[in-house]
């Protein structure tokens, strides 16, 4: 399934909203070329490609809006609205799903320090691994007990809406490869530039499988298509 992006005005007030035209980021190449130059940022001991993956699916157009609710509107009279809207702009969608978020989460997480049972709250997964770190180099580690995501105190409440086009059949071919990497010193460091440097290079990561003696297997890959 193709993934377009729709990013549309965003509404002023209820009187206020407009629409703009559906974009869709230009595709990047995808060959082995592409897979072989791909950079970990950690030290490569080994590569390898593996065998693609070939496949014909339904190729639907997914637009994805985001509108505010109005202020004091409740969840229900939000979705109706926003969804009334969503199939007004774009009448040719087969259906529509919607849901009510908010704008900004943050990670809610129990911490056992020092045997005491603690609870705080993190942006993002880099604050928190650098906080058990900070912990660490303390000589007083922190153990994560459980981790939640919840909405910012200033989180606005929105309705997320994902509207369906119709398709066409197309031949995909997945393309794979994997790469190993030396013990990294800080696993949990490793695993997050992993993901950046695979999201910057426009892949996608398969599978990470740990090695003995502390080193990391990636799977990753990309899709080429084209309509039959």
């Amino acid at each position: 399934m193709s993934l377009g992006a729709c990013v549309p005005a965003t509404p002023s007030s209820a009187e206020d909203r407009r629409w703009l035209e559906p974009t869709v980021a230009p595709a990047s190449v995808c060959d082995a070329d592409r897979l072989a130059r791909f950079d970990p940022g950690l030290v490569v001991v080994a590569r390898e490609a593996l065998p693609p993956i070939q496949q014909a699916t339904l190729d639907e157009r997914v637009l994805a809006v985001t509108l505010d609710c109005d202020e004091d509107e409740a969840d229900d009279a939000c979705l109706r609205r926003s969804r009334a809207e969503v199939a007004e702009a774009f009448p040719d969608a087969t259906r529509i799903e919607a849901a009510i978020g908010y704008d900004r989460y943050v990670i809610a997480v129990s911490l056992e320090e020092s045997g005491v049972a603690t609870k705080a709250r993190f942006d993002d997964v880099e604050a928190l691994a650098a906080h058990l770190r900070e912990r660490e180099e303390a000589g007083s580690p922190a153990k994560v007990v459980e981790t939640e995501q919840v909405p910012a105190e200033d989180a606005k409440h929105q309705a997320t809406l994902r509207a369906f086009q119709p398709g066409r059949t197309v031949a995909r071919e997945g393309l794979r490869a994997s790469v190993t990497v030396a013990p990294p010193e800080d696993h949990l460091a490793a695993v997050l530039l992993l993901q950046r440097r695979v999201a910057e290079a426009g892949l996608s990561i398969h599978a990470v499988h740990p090695l003995e003696g502390g080193g990391l297997r990636i799977d990753y890959g990309c899709t080429r298509g084209a309509p039959e």
